[in-house]
């Protein structure tokens, strides 16, 4: 099952809405993911001990009843042939809660000036992990250091108001972040991780990365 959110459309919205309305949430079974969809799906995330955000990902499917096998799996790891020195964390600089995909990113990216999307790795508001360019091309997300570095961004990084940098990254980012850190510096033990405010004069993570993940 992909992940779902307000606007989306379809059978699997139908889905959520038909496991939704067995567990005794009144929601319309239309396959038109709105507001009162989105309501159901985070009181149902809160009841669930989930972060409560009205994003159906691959946590809130499991709560569902959804197993495993059926869902789908956005995120494969594989070892760059380039030399790795470093693993960059980013933010998106989106404001906090705004769900903001990998394929928006993308889209953003192409249409001022990337080739492709200019990160490795995103993490998304629910914590899924996504692929984004592949590790065997150069990245554009690090000025003079994206030749031999991997670089993982997750949605987030300003406040609700657009402007002030927070550190907005939710329970289940944190998990997936410190997650795929692991697995990259087992694939690169040489490298170093790093925030991108450690190359440029930007908050950008909006939090101390290389002193968090120091003991990874």
């Amino acid at each position: 099952m992909q992940t779902l959110k307000k606007g989306s459309k379809g059978d699997e919205v139908r889905e959520l809405q038909r496991l939704l309305r067995e567990g005794g949430y009144l929601v319309q079974i239309d396959g038109d993911f709105g507001i009162k969809t989105e309501q159901a799906v985070k009181m149902f995330q809160k009841l669930n001990h989930l972060t409560s955000d009205g994003i159906v990902g691959a946590k809130t499917w499991a709560a569902l009843g959804v197993k495993s096998d059926d869902k789908e799996q956005p995120f494969s790891l594989k070892k760059s042939k380039r030399t790795i020195t470093e693993i960059i964390v980013h933010c998106t600089a989106t404001p906090e809660g705004q769900a903001t995909t990998t394929e928006q990113i993308k889209h953003y990216h192409m249409t001022h000036g990337w080739t492709d999307i200019a990160y490795n790795y995103v993490i998304e508001l629910d914590g899924s992990i996504h692929n984004g360019r592949d590790v065997n091309k150069v990245g554009g997300h690090t000025t003079n250091h994206n030749k031999h570095s991997i670089g993982v961004v997750y949605v987030g990084g300003l406040a609700k108001d657009g402007k002030t940098a927070k550190d907005t990254r939710t329970e289940a980012q944190k998990a997936s972040l410190l997650k795929l850190l692991k697995q990259l510096k087992a694939l690169y033990p040489k490298a170093t991780i790093y925030g991108h405010r450690n190359f440029a004069n930007k908050a950008c993570p909006c939090f101390d990365a290389k002193n968090e993940y120091k003991a990874i």
